[in-house]
């Protein structure tokens, strides 16, 4: 992959992973897990919906795929789950062992806990690793990819369309017969597919052209306008179903997928050093989204050993989620990077 494109694809890694810190910051440290938020002003409302940050990974998890088996006649559905299972495994285990060790207070059987880290329901998620309900959705996604691979090689762009469209539409139906707490049809399956699907689209047809100066700039001003909007309508009760709250999740959805193109078009959308520090975030994001949340969760538990000051509490629990995503990236992950670089030839 272009090097140029690789690095601006670290930066979005990095933007939806810290994206997604300062939501769990916010909702589990700073404030009541998503009380009622009268205010408009745009930078909480960002905060406020952080959580679209997993959209943005589901997007870019779609884009790369394609972007790197468009043109493999002779796609080895084998290794490709073999990759997959080496880059995600190892680390979302180190989670579940250490929950299970260490952070398991309820006493969950291990039977039930199989089933809830491969099941979501925000009702019953274990809440110290509710944050894996996007890791085994995004493992059903790498498990329908090779299908979905195929479909788009002998269908076409129109047959993995249709699919996506399919996808979406067999979700709000069933949203609209089981009027779920907006949470859990956030974390369907079916709006998850819908994602990546559309990031496969955007990787098929994406052209490394430069787009205008000012598209992004003007894409993000109208997106925060649709959240405020959004926000103004449904603040009262953020999270109980309403077909206006789902209907602004899919359409978020598309605007995740749009946002990731506009930003692959831009020539540089921040100075060096932002840029620098965000491919180096980017290159630990899986392992930073994992600990991160168990970070919080810490913390949340002993709030005595929080400051007064916010700033200082974030600066705090930021640098520690850091460094542990480091750690771990170094002991866990890339090990088993390199193995897969060795027995797959870097593919």
């Amino acid at each position: 992959m272009n090097p140029l494109l690789s690095a601006k694809i670290n930066q979005l890694r990095a933007i939806a992973a810290l994206w997604v810190f300062i939501f769990h910051y916010g909702h589990f440290i700073a404030h009541a897990y998503f009380a009622p938020m009268a205010s408009l002003n745009p930078l909480n409302i960002i905060i406020y919906n952080g959580y679209i940050g997993v959209s943005l990974f589901f997007g870019l998890s779609g884009f790369l795929f394609s972007r790197v088996y468009r043109a493999n006649a002779d796609f080895n559905v084998a290794a490709f789950y073999i990759k997959r299972l080496l880059r995600i495994l190892p680390s979302f285990l180190v989670v579940v062992v250490f929950f299970i060790l260490f952070l398991n207070a309820q006493h969950h059987p291990l039977q039930q806990l199989f089933t809830l880290i491969f099941y979501y329901d925000a009702l019953v998620y274990p809440q110290t690793i509710r944050h894996l309900w996007s890791i085994n959705r995004e493992l059903y996604c790498y498990a329908a990819f090779p299908l979905l691979w195929l479909m788009a090689r002998y269908g076409g762009i129109k047959a993995l369309t249709a699919l996506g469209g399919g996808s979406l539409s067999l979700v709000i139906l069933w949203a609209i017969q089981t009027q779920p707490i907006l949470p859990n049809f956030y974390a369907s399956l079916g709006l998850r597919f819908f994602e990546f699907i559309l990031g496969m689209l955007a990787g098929l047809c994406f052209k490394p052209n430069a787009a205008q100066r000012y598209a992004l700039p003007m894409f993000l001003l109208v997106y925060v306008a649709l959240l405020t909007a959004l926000h103004a309508a449904t603040w009262q009760v953020p999270l109980a179903y309403s077909l206006l709250g789902i209907i602004g999740l899919c359409v978020n959805s598309v605007l995740c997928v749009l946002f990731i193109v506009l930003y692959l078009h831009q020539p540089t959308a921040f100075p060096v050093c932002l840029t620098k520090p965000l491919e180096k975030i980017g290159e630990v994001s899986y392992s930073f989204y994992l600990y991160h949340f168990l970070v919080i969760g810490f913390f949340a538990e002993h709030r005595q050993l929080l400051s007064p000051v916010s700033a200082v509490n974030f600066t705090l629990l930021l640098c520690v989620s850091l460094s542990i995503a480091f750690i771990g990236y170094h002991l866990i992950e890339q090990p088993f990077l390199k193995l897969k670089m060795q027995r797959f030839n870097g593919r």
